[in-house]
């Protein structure tokens, strides 16, 4: 399946944007609050699109940067 990554602007309200595409096999998907690394970026899955996340359909997962000051995290 292809998941698709983008940077998180919700909480900002600023646009989505698009880090990139991977192809992975189904039981690879990313779940909602993993960390994982993209790019050399520490990031964590925020949500997900469809909100489901199937194992059989394409699905965009929505990441931020983790701050290393939580729960102070600082908003834009």
């Amino acid at each position: 399946m292809n998941y698709t990554f983008k940077w998180d602007g919700q909480p900002f309200g600023k646009e989505d944007i698009v880090i990139g595409i991977i192809f992975r096999e189904p039981w690879q998907r990313p779940t909602l609050h993993l960390e994982l690394m993209i790019k050399g970026a520490h990031v964590r899955v925020t949500r997900t699109l469809p909100a489901d996340n199937p194992d059989n359909a394409g699905v965009t997962y929505f990441v931020e940067p983790v701050n290393g000051n939580w729960p102070y995290k600082m908003t834009d």
